[in-house]
């Protein structure tokens, strides 16, 4: 609703970025973005989020906006972890995921995130998130 122009279009269509690790929901998601008007969603990448290092990501992939459903109550396959820094290894993919969001937002930028209950109530890796979240977030 927000396109006034070929320039918004532009804009929509290389703004919207995501990542799918399941054949199924990947072409899902494709066509749901090809049938609501983002003609070559090229931005929608059949991969594993967390298999790129954590420290690899930098200034360039920090996005002001991340919306986002992550696995959770699942464990990531073996070495996945070796991938974060030490007081963020764990294989719950739902902690990995709140690491990198909070990595990968910008200064200022804005996460909704669905998370299972009682998520930051936990030990371990989950008391160090919650401590970013405290510090370094709003």
């Amino acid at each position: 609703q927000f396109v006034k122009s070929p320039g918004d279009e532009a804009l929509l269509q290389s703004t919207i970025r995501g990542v799918e690790k399941k054949a199924l929901p990947h072409m899902l998601c494709v066509t749901n973005m090809i049938l609501h008007g983002i003609d070559t969603p090229s931005g929608i990448v059949h991969g594993n989020t967390l298999e790129k290092p954590y420290r690899d990501y930098g200034e360039k992939d920090r996005v002001p906006v991340i919306a986002t459903n992550p696995p959770f109550g699942g464990m990531e396959q073996d070495g996945i972890e070796g991938n974060f820094p030490s007081n963020l290894r764990t294989r719950e993919t739902a902690d990995l995921f709140v690491a990198l969001i909070i990595k990968l937002l910008k200064t200022g930028g804005r996460a909704a995130v669905v998370l299972p209950d009682g998520f930051f109530f936990g030990e371990g890796v989950k008391t160090t998130l919650k401590q970013s979240l405290i510090e370094e977030c709003n």
